[in-house]
């Protein structure tokens, strides 16, 4: 007997046709083109293309679809920090480079330490 004539000529391996008939026997789909197709949509995965298949029989949501809603945005603006980092060609040397450092260092300390306590008072709230 020919193996493309036994497939129907759909051009599968004998993997792939056991398979097939597998899903045909557990959904009682009878069109082998359309079992090939179920199976190829899952990646020839047979137990999720056969619990596919019965849940679009019984009118059930399918579990494997994909989200179609965007996920949600999170804006915590207090977790929010600006990291600089300076430029390394010479120009932040000299006096003006240590005054600028100093007050940047001021300024992140300050800065980080409102933060902080902003964070642990919004905790000890209750406003998670």
């Amino acid at each position: 007997m020919d193996f493309m004539a036994e497939q129907g000529g759909m051009g599968l391996t004998s993997d792939q046709t056991d398979k097939v008939l597998q899903f045909q026997d557990l959904t009682g789909i009878e069109d082998m083109t359309i079992c090939r197709d179920v199976l190829q949509r899952h990646q020839w995965n047979l137990e999720v293309a056969v619990q596919e298949q019965l849940n679009i029989r019984e009118g059930r949501p399918s579990v494997y679809a994909t989200e179609s809603r965007p996920p949600a945005v999170v804006s915590d603006h207090l977790g929010q920090h600006i990291y600089y980092t300076p430029p390394t060609d010479g120009s932040g040397a000299g006096l003006k480079g240590l005054l600028k450092t100093m007050f940047s260092f001021v300024w992140n300390v300050c800065y980080n330490t409102l933060i902080t306590v902003l964070q642990i008072s919004r905790r000890l709230l209750g406003m998670i």
